[in-house]
């Protein structure tokens, strides 16, 4: 088979997808136009367009004249008897659902569901034989799935954080180990900020050499994941605000407070991004000195313990900004990491303050982020703030140039405590979405600024799934779990809707060009 032919091939499998959604799923959903535009976006010539936009038709009831559509596949001049064969036996089988939906009512398909499933299957074993040896070179495979333990916002070193932990370590162990047994294996452990508390290095590694503060809880941790997990998977992590040692000498005071004219694009903002040496720079990098010191520190670890192949790591502009692939089977997922905590030197609700700049997403996926991207058969975007916490400038940034909904399936980010998803739409028909992780563990509660009051906090963790779909956009679900103050690992029910049978949230499409 040609090109032409794989391609063609490869609408014909999509027009079979919509309809087995048709028949099975949510016979009243507009699968019609989606379908159209699918055949838009492909790099079929406008005549083969044409033709499978009647066939897409036709499977709806609304061609008005079957000739016509005939005459269209006639004149779309496909290439190889295969393409020809397998589109005209597409079309038949239209022309049986065409004859039972003339009031245009998709629903009445499930009249004939039984002779309609067994024509599709026997056409989509005919495609699959004749195309699957010509993808033996591609890099996609349908259905393949990977799984990612989300953590954040684990805050050790606060206040009682040690007897507290005694409580929960336990049930939350104990629950991953049900998580892995029930479902997939973790493909990476992505930890999206908030480690620490103060950012000091006892909370990174308490009594040295990798036995207390979170290297401690990350010893613990892989011990469960490798011994009752059937899992050794690496772990990417980005800073929070609580990662950072915040200035106490006058002079870094005064220097931290500069920053409020950081969005003003004047000497801050050209100090920090033009200058490296500056002071500001210095400010910068000095804050996240600790967090540093700890990633190199596991980093390091995960190397010499193979976990993480370091030819996939590129490191970023700023302090915990980096990329990386992880590969499974003939899959890849980017993963690209940003420190969105930066501007954080200073106390205060900083809502809408936060940046992400295009230099540190150029750095993480040199020459070209766009091309890095695009790449991988799928891709994340991990920061430690939600879309909302960035400056209006930064979130453009943020949308255009790192999170593309064409090449972006979710933003993974922490800092709200609560499990959450939520679609940032910033042009017309695309948008970020986004999955906000549940608090790991820290203080009981916390002060709400928008509500005024104190909030107990859910401490849990949440397990998010990717599958990798060759010849149509990925599908995103996750699972939120919350570890009760009586040690129980429940589903987050209260926070996000999800199906109560398994905890799982509904498969959601990502829209990919």
């Amino acid at each position: 088979m040609n090109e032409s032919d794989v391609c063609c091939a490869r609408m014909v499998r999509y027009v079979l997808d919509q309809v087995y959604g048709l028949i099975g799923h949510r016979p009243d959903q507009d699968l019609q136009r989606f379908a159209i535009a699918k055949v838009d976006s492909s790099s079929l010539s406008r005549a083969q367009q044409k033709a499978i936009k009647g066939i897409v038709d036709s499977l709806y009831g609304q061609t008005k004249s079957i000739e016509a559509a005939t005459n269209l596949i006639d004149a779309a001049e496909f290439k190889g008897a295969f393409a020809h064969n397998c589109v005209n036996d597409l079309f038949r089988l239209a022309h049986l659902i065409s004859q039972v939906t003339s009031d245009n009512d998709p629903r009445a398909i499930l009249a004939i569901e039984a002779d309609v499933r067994k024509e599709l299957d026997r056409l989509l074993a005919e495609t699959r034989r004749a195309i699957d040896p010509c993808l033996a070179g591609v890099p996609a495979v349908d259905h393949a799935v990977f799984t990612i333990l989300l953590l954040s916002d684990f805050h050790w070193g606060a206040p009682g954080c040690e007897s507290r932990w005694k409580t929960v370590k336990e049930p939350l162990f104990n629950g991953l180990q049900k998580t892995c047994h029930e479902g997939n294996p973790f493909d990476l452990v992505v930890f999206s900020g908030d480690l620490a508390f103060s950012g000091k290095w006892d909370e990174y590694d308490g009594q040295g050499q990798g036995q207390g503060g979170i290297n401690g809880f990350l010893t613990d941790l892989w011990a469960q994941l490798t011994k009752n997990c059937r899992c050794n998977p690496p772990l990417v992590a980005v800073p929070g605000n609580h990662d950072l040692r915040r200035p106490s000498s006058p002079a870094e005071v005064e220097l931290a407070e500069s920053l409020k004219k950081y969005h003003k694009h004047g000497d801050v903002w050209e100090k920090i991004w033009n200058e490296k040496g500056s002071d500001h720079r210095a400010l910068v990098s000095s804050a996240f000195e600790e967090y540093t010191r700890w990633q190199n520190y596991n980093l390091a670890y995960q190397i010499r313990e193979k976990t993480l192949v370091e030819q996939y790591y590129q490191r970023g502009e700023l302090p915990g900004d980096f990329s990386y692939r992880l590969k499974k089977d003939r899959n890849t997922l980017g993963i690209v990491g940003l420190n969105s905590s930066f501007l954080h030197t200073r106390k205060g609700n900083l809502e809408g303050q936060m940046a992400i700049e295009n230099d540190q997403v150029q750095a993480v996926g040199a020459p070209d982020i766009r091309t890095w991207l695009k790449q991988n058969d799928a891709n994340i975007v991990v920061t430690h703030h939600p879309v909302s916490w960035l400056h209006q400038d930064s979130q453009k940034t943020f949308c255009n140039d790192v999170c593309i909904p064409e090449r972006v399936d979710v933003h993974l980010h922490g800092h709200l405590h609560v499990p959450e998803y939520r679609e940032t739409a910033h042009q017309p028909g695309k948008s970020v979405k986004s999955v906000q992780g549940i608090s790991l563990f820290g203080e009981e509660s916390y002060f709400d600024h928008k509500k005024h009051m104190q909030v107990d906090r859910l401490h849990g963790y949440t397990v998010v799934e990717i599958k990798v779909m060759s010849y149509r956009n990925n599908l995103l679900r996750f699972r939120p779990r919350q570890i009760t103050a009586d040690g129980r690992d429940i589903p987050a029910l209260n926070e996000i809707a999800v199906r109560e049978r398994d905890g799982w949230t509904e498969w959601v499409e990502m829209k990919r060009g």
